[in-house]
Parts: C-alpha cells; sequence; structure tokens
C-alpha cells in the first residue's frame, strides 16, 4: 500500500490530491508503526494543502480541503504522541479545532474527524495531568459522536462507543465512579449492538 501510494504521489500534480494521498500515506505509516515517517507524511501533506480560510471553491470544494487537513492534523498529532512530543500532538489538535466555524453545520465525514480530535485530545491531555480539560474534551467528543449516530447515513455506534470509552475513563481520573461506570456501560452497549448488527447484517447477505 505504502509504495502504492508513493508512486501515486510521484504522478500527481494537483496539490489538493496530493494533499489526501499524503493523509492516506501518513495513516498507513503511522499503524504500521513508522512514526517518523507518518509525522514527515502528514507535514508534507499541509504544506500541499491550501489554506482552507483562503479557499474560494464553492461550499463542498471547501469542506473537502478543511476535511483533508484536519485529517493531516490529525494524523500529525498521533505521530507525534508515539514519539513522545506531547506537546506538539497537543498544538496539532488545537490547529484542527481551529478549523471549526461557530453555529455551522458540517458533512458528517467532517464532524466524524472532529469527534476523533476532542476524542485524542483528551487522550494527551489527561497524559499531562489535565484533569479537567480531558474530561471537557471527552464530554465534547461524546456529544459530537451521539449527534452523528442520530443521523440516518452513518452507523455511528462505534465511534460513540470508542467515545463513551474514553470518558469513563477520564471520569475514574476525576474520582468519580459512578459517572465513570455509566459511560463505561453505554460502551459495551453500543459495541454490543455493533456486534449484533454487523451479524445480522452477514446473515441477511448470505440468505439473500
Amino acid at each position: 500500500t505504502v509504495k502504492i501510494l508513493e508512486t501515486l504521489l510521484l504522478h500527481e500534480n494537483n496539490e489538493q490530491t496530493r494533499a489526501q494521498l499524503l493523509n492516506t500515506l501518513s495513516s498507513v505509516l503511522y499503524k504500521a508503526g513508522e512514526y517518523s515517517r507518518a509525522e514527515e507524511a502528514a507535514k508534507r501533506g499541509l504544506l500541499d494543502q491550501k489554506d482552507c480560510a483562503k479557499n474560494s471553491g464553492d461550499i463542498i470544494s471547501f469542506d473537502r480541503n478543511r476535511r483533508t487537513k484536519i485529517g493531516l492534523l490529525n494524523n500529525l498529532s498521533n505521530a507525534l504522541e508515539a514519539r513522545g512530543d506531547l506537546d506538539g500532538s497537543i498544538h496539532a489538535l488545537e490547529q484542527g479545532l481551529s478549523l471549526a466555524i461557530p453555529g455551522a453545520l458540517f458533512p458528517t465525514d467532517v464532524e466524524i474527524e472532529f469527534a476523533k480530535i476532542y476524542n485524542n485530545l483528551s487522550n494527551r491531555l489527561s497524559k499531562i495531568g489535565k484533569t479537567e480539560a480531558a474530561l471537557d474534551a471527552a464530554t465534547t467528543a461524546v456529544k459530537i459522536a451521539s449527534e452523528i449516530s442520530t443521523k440516518n447515513d452513518y452507523d455511528g455506534r462505534e465511534l460513540l462507543a470508542y467515545c463513551e470509552n474514553t470518558l469513563a475513563g477520564r471520569y475514574m481520573e476525576a474520582l468519580d465512579a459512578d459517572s465513570a461506570i455509566v459511560h463505561l456501560q453505554r460502551s459495551v452497549d453500543l459495541r454490543f449492538r455493533s456486534e449484533e448488527r454487523r451479524v445480522g447484517k452477514e446473515c441477511r447477505s448470505r440468505w439473500s
């Protein structure tokens, strides 16, 4: 996969397309444990990525550009965190959140990126001892994920379960065991329903 993406990059001149390819490449490299290369790919993507605030295209292009930039910043944050640079990781996430527009309605895939950023930010803040800020970030992630899960165009149970599990951890750190148990149970229930839904789809597919 890495070789394919690198070959495509060699022959691609469009900045936005290059940024999207580098976003994917950064994610693949991170999952492979190649954190330095993942960081480099994300930074290259951000250099190719046009400034969202200055983008003069239509609303679809504007959202596509912003989504790519948010993804690149999230990937950069993950790579920096894996390499032990928590301050840099948090700064990258905060840059991603700065792309939000108060009161704006986002496409589902953009909202998903924001939920992931808040969830990751909660984990990073927890590691540096900012318990209250970490709890606030996790709460926001759950709120966004809950709204996503109610939409008909996306099954957000797994994302919500992931965010609920993070929030349970933050409540444990805040010594609020009752709230932690509530959110942990929600996470378990959501994962069970997601698995039940997946099995049901497989069975219906085979029967048809």
